[in-house]
């Protein structure tokens, strides 16, 4: 069922917007296809670029790393070598016996270990006063503190020390990083029996990232305390992060930032990232890497991606809307033209034909519309002459009927018009008044304008209105009959009373509520008459809890209502003929879906309705068939 209302509801769509719907709905299915992969797309394109800038970044680790490895390899090569330590061990007799050792053991043992691990400087610094200071590799231990890269109070006293340091005191003097480890008597002691230091040019450090430099990217190598040991930003070499992140106008901290991030930098963004150096055997720990890449080429790219997207979704959604016009309105003007020629027909002109304008499905359609038109036409032309002879019989036939029914209803108007003398009513009504039984009086007159009704108002059809009359001098009599017995209520829509309604049809079917309905019964009574309207019908009913029947007497009062003309004579003389006079009255005028229905129960209730057609616009005297 709820299937076959969503067919209905799509077929009642006209054809042309059925194509725009469905054609609608494609698109942005394809729309919605396209622009997820399009983001897949840009999210690949994004993974690929983060993954090959993590190459490049673990590349510059990797090679960082491997040059510090060999840089302070230099130490320990010089702690363990014999000869380095018989002459730091040694006292000499004379400033050229040290010069001389010095010469044969220690001067080739350098230039061999300065050539293979790249180091610019070596510094020994010992406790032997025999060895002359040399401001280059002899050095005494008490001078230490004179050095700028030696700190005691942060020194890892049995591990290496790292540092950024200049080496003299000329204007450009540039920057060495430093690697010393210090030597003690024994591991108890503390005191310091020699120091080696190395020293690497910060340029040799550069080289590492300087090819980085040239397409823009910013790399930045810092130890662990945030200092600067070289980067391709060359003004902060030897400064801190702080100081980078002041001279880019950067108000965050950059270190806080995650891995993978854009972020804007002097007004262009970078791709951020870093990671992280830790070396146990060198004492190296929590050093980092700071990679920003220019993010213009990724986010051009990305533009680019959408970009494409977005123009061959308009370039097929231009193509394809053409198409879909194109062939939507061939089919709709050819089924539009078939419509107006079955507009046509149905006007009533069969002499009509439409061209054939293809052999696809419209086609045949037009095929087989010109075919029907054309054996429509011809059976209209044998059939039009027997059926108009026909009609003009049953025109004859109607016109017999209409007086028929006319003499009928005069019939059952007479049947309820009973003769009384009024003059005598008047003067038992006048001899009341003088007597002052004025309420007795009323009732007389009541009763005397009743009956005058019934002989000499020969109108068929009045107003609600005039009925209205009828019924308050009827209660007034019922009234002053019963007294405070029988209950009446009158329940009448004002908006009716000028309608037209048959003569006499409620005051019978109130005088059966009291006589047969409510008077019975032992105790209190209502009985209620009602008007109303529904859409085009007016429906008045009367309703009393009275005795009420049961089902053989509704059976037998249907029989007398409803029942043939031949059985009338039997039951006339047995009460309710009125109701049948009711019922047979508004049948014949306006058909038999309307009339008299009733419904009982016994010793509960009772309630009779009339159905009539609502005709506010009638004028007095008209007459209805």
């Amino acid at each position: 069922m709820k299937r076959d209302r969503h067919s209905k509801l799509f077929n009642n769509i006209s054809l042309w917007n059925k194509l725009i719907v469905i054609f609608i709905i494609l698109s942005l299915s394809i729309f919605i296809v396209g622009f997820n992969l399009t983001a897949r797309l840009n999210r690949s394109y994004f993974e690929n670029t983060i993954n090959l800038t993590d190459t490049s970044l673990n590349q510059i680790k990797n090679n960082t790393i491997g040059k510090l490895n060999d840089w302070a390899k230099i130490i320990p090569i010089m702690i363990n070598n014999k000869s380095v330590t018989q002459y730091i061990n040694q006292s000499f007799q004379s400033d050229y016996e040290a010069y001389d050792s010095y010469m044969a053991n220690i001067a080739p043992f350098l230039e061999i270990v300065n050539a293979e691990n790249s180091v610019d400087y070596i510094k020994i610094y010992s406790n032997n006063p025999t060895i002359r200071t040399s401001m280059l590799t002899n050095n005494q231990i008490s001078s230490l503190h004179n050095e700028p890269w030696y700190n005691e109070s942060s020194i890892s006293k049995y591990g290496y020390n790292w540092g950024l340091t200049k080496l003299g005191s000329f204007g450009q003097t540039p920057y060495y990083l430093n690697i010393f480890k210090e030597q003690f008597k024994d591991k108890s002691s503390k005191e310091l029996k020699s120091v080696y230091a190395a020293f690497v040019n910060e340029l040799k450090l550069f080289k590492l990232i300087s090819e980085e430099a040239k397409v823009g990217n910013i790399v930045i190598i810092l130890d662990k305390d945030n200092h600067i040991l070289s980067s391709t930003e060359r003004s902060m070499v030897g400064k801190t992060i702080n100081d980078f992140e002041l001279s880019i106008g950067y108000s965050n901290k950059l270190l806080a930032v995650h891995s993978n991030t854009i972020i804007k930098v002097n007004k262009k963004q970078y791709l951020f990232k870093f990671t992280t150096i830790d070396i146990d055997e060198l004492s190296i720990a929590d050093w980092k890497i700071v990679y920003m890449i220019p993010a213009e080429s990724i986010l051009s790219e990305s533009k680019f991606i959408w970009y494409s997207s977005i123009f061959l979704c308009i370039i097929c959604f231009t193509v394809s809307s053409l198409l879909v016009m194109t062939v939507s309105k061939n089919i709709t003007t050819r089924v539009h033209a078939l419509i107006t020629k079955m507009r046509t027909v149905k006007e009533g002109n069969f002499d009509t034909e439409i061209d054939i304008s293809g052999n696809d499905e419209i086609g045949v359609l037009e095929r087989n519309f010109n075919d029907m038109v054309s054996r429509v036409s011809l059976l209209i032309t044998e059939v039009y002459e027997s059926d108009l002879k026909a009609k003009n019989a049953e025109i004859k036939h109607q016109k017999i009927q209409k007086m028929m029914r006319e003499v009928e209803i005069i019939s059952l108007q007479s049947q309820i018009n009973p003769h009384y003398l009024f003059n005598t009513l008047e003067t038992v009504r006048m001899e009341l008044v003088i007597q002052k039984q004025r309420e007795l009086a009323d009732v007389i007159k009541a009763f005397a304008d009743g009956f005058r009704t019934y002989v000499h108002d020969e109108r068929k059809i009045y107003m609600l209105n005039d009925e209205m009359k009828l019924l308050q001098n009827f209660l007034l009599v019922q009234n002053y009959r019963h007294g405070n017995r029988i209950r009446f209520k009158v329940d009448i829509d004002e908006s009716l009373y000028n309608c037209r309604i048959p003569k006499l049809i409620l005051q019978p079917l109130l005088e059966n509520a009291v006589f047969h309905g409510a008077e019975p019964k032992a105790g209190n009574s209502l009985v209620e008459v009602r008007v109303f309207r529904t859409a085009n019908d007016i429906i008045a009913t009367v309703y009393d809890n009275g005795v009420g029947m049961d089902n053989d007497e509704i059976n037998r009062l249907r029989e007398r209502i409803y029942g043939s003309e031949e059985n009338e004579n039997s039951w006339s003389n047995g009460g309710y003929s009125a109701l049948r006079n009711v019922h047979s009255r508004i049948s014949l005028m306006y058909g038999l879906q309307y009339g008299l229905s009733f419904e009982s129960k016994k010793e509960e209730y009772s309630l009779f309705k009339i159905n009539l057609p609502f005709s506010e616009k009638q004028t007095e005297g008209d007459e209805v068939v």
